[in-house]
């Protein structure tokens, strides 16, 4: 067994809880804290020398747990230590997913920040882990762009929905009817803006409002007297709003509104900065080449896959030849895939075999998304892909355009991680 310290740590937002055990499991040191900030960092630093200079060891394996960003600046300094990496430390981040599992199959046992850093150090020492987690400077800005647009997204999307329930309070027939292709468009907005309740309308005579709308859609709607005619049914059909609720919805609907055209102005703003980004990466050229792949769903690809080549590092069990083998390219794109939450783990014992395998939804979120949102546009615009999701659409009992986009995206993996692998000087 080599001698090198398992070295567990909890991190916080206040400190670093550090555990240092043996090989063997004997426990060095069974807790030390540490603030988590610049003098913390070099505290622990000389205290990892010191001890590790003292028990005589070969290396430090050291592993921490990916609670939010807390963990950031503490791994980063110890990656690029250059006194800790001629000491050979290897870094393991793992999922808290993962540790929590390590934690049920054990003894009850009090969990505070004592027993936590012991803990990891044991999942550690356990686990086997074989790939060190490593400093990618090259994606870091990327990463942080491509994260920052997900999250003004998901924003956009629940305001946005949060808009159409308080619109079914003003006008309930409204997003049944749909008096405009988007209601959330110009003319749809100005509307609601410019009428306290939705009845108003009902007084105006057709003509004048097929006019008004044909104004302010610019003369560009197919049939402005068809978007009268239903919006004067859904001032008719729709139930009166209590005057009580008049001032607050008119005024929660309008600043929602405001929101909306704010987030939607961030995202543009955003995705022009990814696009800007991504002239310094040669693979993001490979990627949009397909009809349907832009610059936010390359752009999340990228920074979340990052070099490919450590998803064909290591060993594999062949269950044909029962012995330990290198991994190839096609178990890459499958650990790729296992990485995103993109599989169905087999459930067997004995002779049995479940007949339903459910998605493992474990896994880097961020590469999921931009991994089902890629497919959801390429199913769009490219045949083959379009022609898979139909398939599959209709051999999924239920949930179909879930099913068929999930399976969509887990194909889409393959031909990825082949154009991420090859080497630049192969694209063209």
């Amino acid at each position: 067994m080599t001698n090198r310290l398992k070295v567990g740590l909890d991190i916080c937002q206040e400190r670093n809880d550090v555990c240092i055990q043996h090989p063997d499991g004997e426990i060095l040191v069974a807790h030390r804290p540490f603030p988590n900030n610049w003098p913390g960092y070099q505290e622990l630093r000389q205290f990892l020398l010191a001890t590790l200079e003292i028990h005589s060891c070969q290396g430090i394996d050291l592993a921490g747990e990916a609670t939010g960003p807390f963990w950031f600046h503490t791994f980063r300094l110890l990656a690029q230590d250059p006194l800790l990496a001629d000491r050979d430390l290897h870094l393991y981040l793992f999922n808290p997913k993962l540790v929590h599992g390590f934690r049920q199959a054990l003894p009850p046992e009090d969990k505070d920040d004592i027993k936590d850093p012991q803990l990891i150090a044991n999942y550690l020492r356990f686990s086997h882990p074989q790939h060190p987690w490593h400093y990618q400077s090259k994606y870091l800005a990327l990463q942080r762009l491509t994260r920052h647009h997900c999250h003004l997204a998901h924003t956009l999307a629940r305001e946005k929905t949060y808009f159409l329930s308080l619109l079914y309070l003003k006008a309930s027939e409204y997003g049944h009817l749909k008096p405009f292709s988007d209601l959330l468009g110009k003319t749809s907005t100005t509307i609601l803006q410019n009428y306290a309740t939705i009845g108003e309308l009902a007084a105006i005579p057709l003509d004048e409002l097929t006019e008004l709308l044909d104004r302010l859609g610019k003369r560009r709607f197919p049939d402005p007297a068809d978007n009268a005619r239903k919006l004067l049914q859904v001032a008719r059909d729709s139930y009166p709003m209590p005057a009580e609720l008049l001032v607050p919805i008119n005024f929660a609907l309008h600043q929602l509104l405001e929101e909306i055209v704010c987030l939607e102005k961030l995202l543009a703003a955003s995705r022009q900065n990814l696009a800007a980004a991504l002239q310094d990466f040669p693979t993001a050229q490979a990627l949009q080449a397909w009809n349907g792949l832009g610059p936010v769903c390359t752009g999340g690809i990228i920074a979340e896959i990052q070099d490919p080549q450590r998803f064909v590092e290591g060993l594999k069990y062949d269950r044909k030849s029962k012995t330990m083998r290198p991994k190839t390219v096609w178990d890459g794109q499958a650990a790729l895939a296992k990485f995103a939450g993109l599989w169905w783990p087999q459930k067997q014992s004995g002779n049995l075999a479940a007949e339903e395998r459910h998605l493992c939804t474990q896994g880097n979120v961020y590469l999921r998304y931009y991994l089902i949102e890629a497919a959801n546009s390429l199913r769009r615009h490219t045949a083959e892909y379009a022609a898979y999701y139909e398939r599959k659409y209709a051999e999924s009992r239920k949930h179909h355009h879930w099913r068929a986009l999930v399976l969509t995206a887990r194909k889409l993996i393959r031909p990825i991680f082949m154009l991420l692998m090859k080497p630049v000087a192969d694209w063209y």
